[in-house]
């Protein structure tokens, strides 16, 4: 998901729990195409967050990962700077989960809190064959009233790929 396709940016929904910061799809940034999935105080004019008040905003979606694959390899760009408080976060979990402002129960986080990132940098994740099925992408933005650090949290190229083949990891040669 380039976030070019009005189609598929209408597959995504929104909880917004509380402040003036939200996740919105839009040009003031992104990587590849003319648009990305970021956070914004002024309705996507552009990548902005306003501190001073507490911000929760999620924007998620259903996946569907098709059986009888080895793995499944989740991965995305990001870039964005905030603080250890102001941070986003991106979970994979049951969809018929209901949640609020706290993590959705059993939503598994992929990494950690993504902050202090000021260059587009790319992450990956492999899932294994045990995720097949239906399953719902949850990402939060979160900031509380310190001093805001510019940029927020930005999104380009998120993709979910199905392999037959699993990747090898830490492969090692030896010289004769």
């Amino acid at each position: 998901c380039g976030f070019e396709d009005a189609s598929e940016n209408a597959a995504w929904s929104s909880r917004h729990v509380t402040g003036p910061n939200k996740w919105v799809v839009g040009s003031a940034v992104y990587l590849d195409g003319d648009s990305a999935l970021y956070v914004s105080d002024n309705d996507g004019a552009t990548c902005s967050y306003t501190n001073g008040q507490n911000s929760t905003d999620w924007i998620y979606r259903d996946i569907y990962l098709q059986p009888g694959n080895d793995e499944y390899k989740v991965s995305f760009d990001f870039k964005g700077e905030g603080r250890n408080t102001h941070y986003a976060r991106v979970y994979l979990g049951k969809p018929e989960v209901m949640f609020e402002s706290f993590t959705p129960e059993g939503a598994e986080l992929l990494g950690g809190s993504l902050y202090n990132i000021p260059n587009w940098q790319h992450y990956s994740f492999l899932l294994d064959s045990t995720y097949a099925g239906l399953h719902r992408l949850y990402i939060l933005w979160q900031n509380n009233t310190y001093t805001a650090i510019q940029p927020p949290a930005a999104i380009d190229n998120l993709m979910f790929q199905a392999t037959y083949c699993r990747e090898p990891i830490d492969l090692m040669s030896e010289a004769t």
